[in-house]
């Protein structure tokens, strides 16, 4: 599966990058933010082989539209463009992998349209609006170097240091370039970044809400050595989703679609094969 040359589809938010592959019951993979749809270059070559992949790059990334306004990237315009996007290119209901970022963008589209979402994977992701603030996160809301430890944790440098240092399993290593993007994808980055920790009650109010309300196979992946969201938090996520499946990957940090690629695919397809999506 290429991620040079998505197929570009117009949105009232802006136009929306799909890459596809493959034939069969649709999956929609939505990447976080360190990184855009090649996030995904292990796990969607394995899931192609027996479904129709639709990776979209989320608006502000990848070869989406720079959107810059923090509305505009919030998971509500995201998800509302998808559902447009899906539309435009003909799709119907689909099962949605939702990646960090992707897991609020997945969980909002679950909400707005339930009838889109056939089955939903979460992975290394937030959906609650009282999530622990690990360090040096926790460092932004102090009176005296709160301003200093922003300027340096958001800067390229620092997001990518922060990135590197969340991988967990052994002899992987992320390229800068995919994690980051452009300057226009790390300025989307940082938005997204600050909003989520500034606002996060009011942000993860309702895509907690969305999660309690879910009534669909799900399916919860995480890293037992993940530093962004300890592995709590996605025991806490498959306990909130009644007949969740919780999956634990000894020796994953928080990149699990790009640093356990065959194990995941093999989860999400099995999940499928349950739903008789197969």
């Amino acid at each position: 599966m290429r991620f040079d040359n998505p197929e570009l589809v117009d949105t009232s938010a802006g136009r929306v990058a799909v890459h596809q592959a493959g034939q069969g019951s649709p999956v929609v993979l939505l990447h976080g933010l360190f990184g855009a749809s090649p996030v995904w270059s292990g796990v969607a070559p394995l899931l192609a082989a027996r479904h129709r992949v639709l990776a979209v790059d989320l608006l502000g990334f990848g070869h989406s539209e720079r959107v810059r306004d923090a509305e505009a990237l919030w998971a509500p315009s995201q998800a509302a463009a998808i559902g447009e996007a899906l539309d435009a290119l003909g799709v119907g209901p689909a099962a949605f992998v939702g990646y960090d970022y992707g897991g609020p963008v997945a969980l909002t589209l679950s909400a707005r349209a339930p009838q889109r979402v056939t089955a939903l994977t979460l992975s290394a992701t937030n959906a609650f609006p009282d999530a622990p603030m690990p360090f040096p996160l926790s460092l932004l809301f102090l009176p005296v170097v709160g301003g200093a430890a922003e300027a340096a944790l958001f800067s390229r440098p620092g997001l990518a240091m922060a990135a590197r240092a969340a991988v967990g399993t052994k002899g992987v290593r992320l390229d800068r370039w995919l994690l980051l993007g452009d300057r226009a994808q790390s300025r989307a980055v940082r938005t997204l970044f600050k909003q989520a920790l500034r606002q996060m009650p009011a942000r993860y109010g309702p895509v907690h809400d969305a999660l309690t309300r879910l009534d669909v196979p799900t399916l919860v992946v995480w890293g037992d050595r993940d530093p962004f969201f300890a592995l709590e938090q996605g025991r806490r996520t498959a306990a909130a989703v009644r007949g969740a499946q919780l999956r634990v990957y000894d020796g994953a940090g928080h990149f699990v679609p790009e640093e356990q690629p065959e194990r995941f695919a093999a989860d999400v397809l099995a999940l499928l094969a349950r739903v008789g999506a197969a």
